[in-house]
């Protein structure tokens, strides 16, 4: 989910979340717009699932690091089934090469987490700037989200970032259509099996 700040990323994001039962913030603050309880760093939150076992939750770690973050992802992991949600992704990875080696699994095989197909580390994931998403999550990605964006060359990065076709129109409406969006609405693309993305304009989920 890309887009500038208070431009609607967080209300997708909260939807794409809100039927799931095990839920894992990784974000650099301690508010919980995700229904979650709050967690000052990872040695709590661990301690509280341990001691607790619950079958479901919402926590939201409080990450400032590559470090925190990579025992956040060990911990998404290890309670697979659970959709993890990276929000301001430039605060938590800096930049591609401070992301762990920990996120990289999750995004290349996270569906392999658990015991079976039926129980994946989910991941959302959000930015403001395409750059914000390290390279091995943008080429995993299967569903974007694209908000208005603060710097309207932006658009011609989510296109070559995202290694978007040029044979079903994708690109070019993207293109198009992207510096036109009005506040708060999105452009959703779908990955299909042929590579080409379905398209579609509008607001929310």
């Amino acid at each position: 989910i890309i887009g500038e700040s208070g431009g609607g990323k967080s209300t997708v994001a909260k939807a794409l979340v809100a039927n799931d039962h095990r839920v894992i913030v990784a974000a650099p603050y301690m508010k919980t717009p995700y229904g979650t309880i709050g967690f000052t760093d990872y040695p709590a939150a661990r301690a509280a699932l341990l001691a607790h076992r619950p079958k479901s939750f919402r926590i939201l770690v409080a990450c400032y690091d590559g470090d925190e973050f990579a025992r956040v992802c060990k911990l998404a992991w290890a309670l697979a089934p659970v959709t993890l949600v990276v929000d301001e992704t430039a605060f938590v990875i800096p930049n591609a090469a401070a992301a762990p080696k920990e996120f990289r699994f999750i995004c290349q095989i996270g569906r392999h987490a658990g015991h079976d197909e039926e129980q994946p580390v989910q991941l959302v994931v959000l930015g403001q700037r395409p750059p914000n998403l390290p390279p091995f999550c943008r080429s995993e990605s299967k569903l974007l989200y694209l908000f208005p964006l603060a710097d309207e060359a932006d658009w011609q990065s989510v296109v070559e970032d995202f290694s978007l076709p040029a044979f079903d129109g994708t690109r070019a409406k993207v293109l198009e259509r992207g510096p036109r969006l009005p506040r708060y609405h999105r452009i959703r693309l779908t990955k299909r099996e042929d590579g080409g993305w379905d398209y579609h304009e509008g607001v929310g989920v």
